[in-house]
């Protein structure tokens, strides 16, 4: 809830004590998404890309985070790689908008705007 809010350092030490609670969690990649999210909220996108990056690797079925990845690889200067995680998003959800990423998950406002600047400049529509 802490990462819907806003309260990232707070979202972001939640998500530490939980990965080492048990590190062989399966469901650990949900850590590092919102860690991930975290990382973006506040502008630290290169950082966000790699959290990003990390979930998918440690359950490549969450190819649905590239909806956030991609464009935290926009907005730090990243243009191939968001390309790549755009197209990756895009084979598994051809049909997705930018409103409906928005209307997944109670992000902030200011969030889901730089969310769908990068999505918008890859060419989502």
């Amino acid at each position: 809830m802490y990462i819907y809010r806003g309260q990232t350092a707070e979202a972001t030490e939640r998500f530490q004590i939980a990965r080492s609670l048990n590190p062989s969690d399966p469901l650990n990649f949900f850590c590092s998404i919102g860690i991930a999210a975290a990382h973006f909220e506040v502008g630290r996108y290169n950082e966000a890309a790699h959290w990003f990056a990390r979930g998918i690797a440690e359950h490549p079925q969450a190819v649905w985070s590239n909806r956030f990845r991609a464009p935290a690889l926009v907005l730090a200067g990243k243009r191939e790689e968001a390309r790549q995680s755009y197209a990756e998003l895009m084979r598994v959800y051809p049909e997705l908008t930018i409103a409906q990423v928005r209307s997944a998950l109670p992000h902030t406002r200011a969030f889901y705007d730089r969310a769908a600047e990068g999505l918008s400049c890859l060419g989502m529509r």
